[in-house]
């Protein structure tokens, strides 16, 4: 990993350099999926391990801020809607834990809330079309309205696939079929 972040002493490749990787030369982790901490069969250990190699190379490659100063750093954190308390655990045990990151302290926060306090909105809806999943949930001053919360199983992927079915049907569609 970065200077001063140890990782599992395999080669690790973060972001772009990962997805232009070729694929049978690495194992490839996508730690969050429909706004979860899941990657099919993967154990939870290494998923923590993988987003300590991903921030590691963010809060090291781009930021350059060495591990060893981390302990004086507070850490923010945005999770999904979705996540649920378990998640999150695991999420802020990768920021404060000794062995992975050791931020001084963590807090954390859910999508709609960061969304409604950087809009200066107290009061809202929020709507978040993701790739695979919709979250709706209304908010006054940062707490939810009972009963509001609703999750669809469909996100922008879904709609894509939509429109595009919609405009071959109607012979619209400007790329061949793949």
């Amino acid at each position: 990993g970065p200077s001063g972040y140890p990782s599992s002493g395999k080669a690790v490749l973060v972001g772009e350099a990962a997805l232009q990787s070729a694929p049978e030369d690495y194992d490839l982790y996508f730690c969050m999926q429909n706004g979860h901490l899941y990657d099919g069969d993967t154990p939870v250990s290494t998923l923590k391990e993988r987003l300590f190699d991903a921030w590691s190379h963010a809060i090291h490659d781009k930021l350059s801020i060495g591990r060893k100063d981390l302990a004086s750093y507070s850490c923010l954190v945005v999770v999904s809607n979705v996540l649920d308390k378990r998640e999150t655990r695991e999420v802020i045990d990768v920021c404060l834990s000794e062995s992975f990151l050791g931020f001084q302290e963590v807090a954390v926060h859910p999508e709609s809330v960061a969304a409604i306090f950087t809009h200066g909105c107290p009061v809202a809806c929020v709507v978040h079309v993701d790739t695979h999943v919709t979250s709706v949930i209304c908010l006054e001053d940062g707490i939810p309205v009972p009963k509001s919360k609703k999750v669809l199983p469909y996100g922008r992927w879904d709609v894509f696939h939509l429109i595009k079915g919609l405009l071959r049907k109607q012979d619209c569609w400007p790329w061949p079929p793949s």
